[in-house]
């Protein structure tokens, strides 16, 4: 009895206390457990309050879970516009990476290196940023991100393991489809 149980919630949720407010809240979400309908839910809400960023959170999320990836990003969007925080950010560059736009994952990625809440965070991207560079076969940038990342924690090893593997990928992106001579074959010990 769906809709007898939202009546009440209307009723009681104008009178509730701030005591109350989580439970009328839980008691709210735990009647909307199919995600169609937790979607169709969570829209009526956005109508009401179109800037609520809980709402567009958890919609986005929905979003996404019910391979609605257009609207998924749509959302996204919205709430890097509302809100560019690190979190917001970090959501729009996994979204260009993930559709291999990684100049655009890139400009989203140095925003967010910029607000990381710690210098791990912060390592972690500057290594994304390193691997996007890779990808688009710029390994001079790659490497100097790597680097960045080293700098900032000496004896972490993944920036050495992402500059060798940067050093290979050039060796094969240098010689193209010739046989890789001898001379070619002694960049393999810095890779070492």
């Amino acid at each position: 009895e769906r809709e007898k149980a939202l009546a009440m919630i209307e009723i009681i949720e104008p009178l509730a206390g701030p005591d109350l407010e989580q439970a009328i809240s839980d008691a709210r979400d735990e009647i909307f457990s199919d995600p169609d309908e937790r979607i169709e839910f969570l829209e009526g809400q956005l109508a009401e309050d179109p800037d609520n960023p809980e709402v567009l959170n958890e919609l986005a999320t929905l979003y996404d879970s019910q391979g609605n990836r257009e609207k998924a990003i749509e959302t996204a969007k919205k709430l890097y516009e509302l809100d560019p925080n690190f979190e917001n950010t970090r959501q729009l560059a996994e979204i260009e990476m993930e559709n291999a736009s990684y100049s655009t994952a890139n400009q989203y990625l140095k925003e967010a290196v910029e607000k990381a809440p710690d210098n791990t965070t912060r390592r972690n991207i500057l290594l994304e940023i390193s691997e996007t560079y890779q990808n688009m076969n710029n390994y001079r940038q790659a490497r100097s991100y790597a680097r960045q990342a080293s700098e900032i924690d000496p004896n972490w090893g993944q920036p050495y393991i992402r500059i060798a593997r940067i050093y290979a990928a050039t060796i094969s992106s240098c010689t193209g489809s010739r046989k890789i001579d001898r001379d070619d074959r002694r960049v393999y010990w810095l890779v070492l």
